[in-house]
């Protein structure tokens, strides 16, 4: 059964768009996320949700398009086992010197503010500092 999300998308031109994502498991393994804008359209396989966003999120930075969505935030990743149990839907805000806690998991589809997205190696930066800020 596909789920169906919706974010914002932020365009070159400084405008706001709808992207409307459709979220489905492929087999056993992987996982397919299907996006929409308007008239545009495309599609992302992996092992989990983030790792299709990152890759829709990746084509999307070569057109300055940014999706306002969780994430896309620079202080967002997912755990492993995030990835593995709930295929990546989840993640943790990260505090660099602070240990993720559950109350800190958030959808990734959810919605986010322009000021936190931040590009993909943005992101792989982020969280690379914040292991290596818990000692």
């Amino acid at each position: 059964m596909a789920i169906l999300k919706t974010a914002q998308v932020s365009k070159m031109d400084g405008s706001m768009t709808s992207i409307k994502f459709m979220l489905d498991k492929k087999d056993g393994n992987h996982v397919n996320l299907s996006w929409a804008i308007n008239d545009l359209n495309g599609e992302a396989t992996g092992d989990d949700y983030f790792d299709c966003l990152l890759e829709i999120r990746e084509s999307f930075e070569k057109t300055n398009m940014k999706i306002l969505c969780n994430g896309a935030r620079y202080d967002v990743y997912p755990s492993r086992m995030s990835r593995q149990m709930g295929k990546g839907i989840k993640a943790y805000v990260m505090i660099k010197g602070k240990q993720a806690m559950e109350d800190s998991l958030v959808d990734i589809f959810e919605s986010a503010d322009l000021v936190k997205i931040g590009t993909v190696q943005q992101q792989r930066d982020y969280y690379n500092a914040w292991l290596d800020s818990l000692g």
